[in-house]
């Protein structure tokens, strides 16, 4: 071989190299716009799993309130009545106040109340001037179609009575609180003239 045929070889492998040196720094480039683009979907990724584990967290929050809604106490009526079992609004001839409402038959144990007189006084079943039972109607229980979950829940009647044992019924209004287990699910108020 003669010294031009390597001259003329040296030259080509130098462009040869220059091309892949231009190559080399093009993909360089490349490959840190994919680092950078691969950590900013990482941080995509973190924010989104972080969205999602708050959205879980709020979701099983709202089903529980759900639970508790659809667990309430519904279909209340309210009336104060004489000795004789008659109606009245009035705080002077009322004897006793009669809470009638349909509860969840999940609802039903551990049922408690709170009866708060117009003048702040608290009142409870463990005081002797409250009490509850359960109402048998025809022997069929009542179904209704909980209209967030699409389930059929069967409710029982439930009667309470407040009696008070040493004091007259005072004029103002009466705010009854219902408890089952110690959650409240339902809250009704009577007024007495």
């Amino acid at each position: 071989m003669s010294l031009g045929k390597f001259k003329k070889e040296v030259v080509s492998l130098r462009k040869m190299k220059a091309d892949f040196d231009n190559q080399l720094v093009v993909m360089n480039a490349d490959l840190s716009k994919l680092r950078q683009e691969n950590e900013s979907l990482r941080k995509e990724n973190s924010n989104a799993q972080n969205m999602i584990a708050g959205l879980q967290k709020e979701n099983k929050t709202l089903k529980g309130n759900l639970d508790l809604v659809s667990a309430m106490a519904n279909n209340s009526l309210s009336e104060a009545v004489k000795k004789n079992n008659k109606m009245t609004v009035s705080a002077r001839k009322a004897k006793k106040i009669q809470l009638a409402f349909d509860i969840p038959q999940r609802s039903l144990s551990g049922l408690e109340f709170k009866v708060t007189s117009p003048n702040d006084k608290v009142f409870t079943s463990t005081d002797g001037s409250i009490s509850h039972r359960l109402v048998l109607n025809d022997g069929n229980p009542v179904a209704s179609l909980d209209p967030q979950s699409g389930y059929f829940e069967i409710s029982q009647r439930v009667v309470m009575e407040y009696a008070p044992k040493k004091t007259r019924m005072e004029k103002g209004i009466y705010k009854v609180d219902v408890f089952s287990q110690g959650t409240l699910i339902g809250r009704m108020q009577v007024k007495l003239k």
